[in-house]
């Protein structure tokens, strides 16, 4: 993406950026930028003291050798990455999420009960392998008739299977933590009801069927009621910008459908290689 004013420096872009944001009360906000200087204290934090949590802020994990490049100004030089903002974050992660009443009990799989009655399991589990051991090499010193070399080994690999089959068992037999419901309901507001998407993920699934869309449009439509776990970035901006306009119609409440078609307008134009002035008026 790229900012097109005529004969601009980097300072005007900036002032004619903070323009287009409205004034609240008359003045306009203030911005505090992170400068080339700042990027490079906390690459030289993380290099020199080990010191991640001073860096965390600026998004740095490291040092980065287009530091030597004299052309390069941190951030200037690397604008907002489309794909990673808003087709692998903000639509899926955010909206999404709400959309279908999982925004607010993604990581919640099982109770702490559960984990504590797995945790005391695999510590019974491991008192047991570590006596079973004890017992064993007791049972090796009490008993010491001569044995031939390939006898021992014998009995070592014996040993070392009946082991390992013991732990494919004890694994076997633990409870899988019980899995959370793609489509959920709540009170809130914004939420699409899980028959909406089970209507939507049909009839994406017989337009797939039927032929598909034409491959000049990208990656081919799935159903996002069986599939949104496995979509690429792609179908999340096919999803975010060409389907969920017409499949949210009447089905996502409004005020939040007109809301929503105001971002999805934004997003096309922002993702666009030039922006004019006369596209964001």
């Amino acid at each position: 993406m790229a900012l097109e004013i005529p004969d601009a420096t980097l300072e005007e872009a900036v002032d004619f950026s903070k323009d287009a944001i409205p004034a609240e009360d008359g003045e306009f906000p203030t911005w505090d930028f992170r400068t080339h200087d700042e990027y490079l204290n906390a690459m030289e934090q993380i290099v020199k003291y080990n010191n991640y949590n001073g860096a965390y802020p600026y998004g740095v994990k490291g040092f980065s050798i287009l530091t030597q490049l004299s052309s390069i100004i941190f951030p200037w030089s690397f604008p907002p990455d489309p794909m990673h903002l808003w087709f692998e974050n903000i639509f899926p992660k955010t909206l999404f999420d709400h959309q279908r009443g999982q925004y607010f009990t993604s990581g919640i799989l099982h109770s702490g009960k559960e984990e504590d009655e797995d945790d005391a399991e695999t510590l019974r589990d491991e008192g047991e392998d570590a006596s079973n051991e004890e017992s064993s090499s007791d049972e090796e010193e009490e008993i010491q008739y001569p044995q031939s070399q390939q006898a021992r080994s014998a009995k070592r690999k014996r040993k070392g299977k009946e082991k390992q089959s013991s732990k494919r068992t004890k694994k076997q037999k633990k409870k899988k933590p019980s899995k959370l419901p793609k489509f959920a309901s709540n009170d809130e507001p914004y939420l699409i009801d899980p028959k909406h998407w089970q209507q939507i993920g049909n009839d994406m699934f017989k337009t797939r069927k039927s032929g598909g869309i034409p491959s000049q449009f990208g990656y081919n439509i799935r159903s996002i009621k069986d599939h949104c776990h496995n979509f690429k970035a792609e179908e999340w901006r096919n999803w975010a910008l060409r389907y969920s306009p017409i499949y949210l119609e009447n089905v996502l409440p409004e005020p939040f459908y007109t809301e929503y078609i105001s971002l999805v307008r934004a997003v096309v134009k922002a993702i666009k290689f030039k922006i004019t002035p006369r596209d964001i008026e």
